[in-house]
């Protein structure tokens, strides 16, 4: 979460997509990033259990997080 506001606050993305196994996760991660992304820049906030929503883009940043 904390890469996620970092990349919001400091690489003006045009599109930020969080990747979650659990989906009870997304959805609070997505709204908090909502929230925090109306005082920045325009960035379209995506959630979703399937990498495929990452699959146009040029660039991606990994963080793998253990249980």
């Amino acid at each position: 979460m904390a890469m996620a506001q970092a990349i919001l606050s400091q690489d003006p993305a045009d599109e930020l997509a969080v990747i979650d196994v659990k989906p009870i996760n997304l959805r609070g991660m997505m709204f908090d990033l909502q929230h925090a992304a109306t005082f920045l820049h325009r960035t379209k906030i995506s959630a979703s259990v399937d990498y495929s929503v990452a699959g146009r883009s040029r660039e991606a940043k990994i963080l793998v997080k253990e249980p």
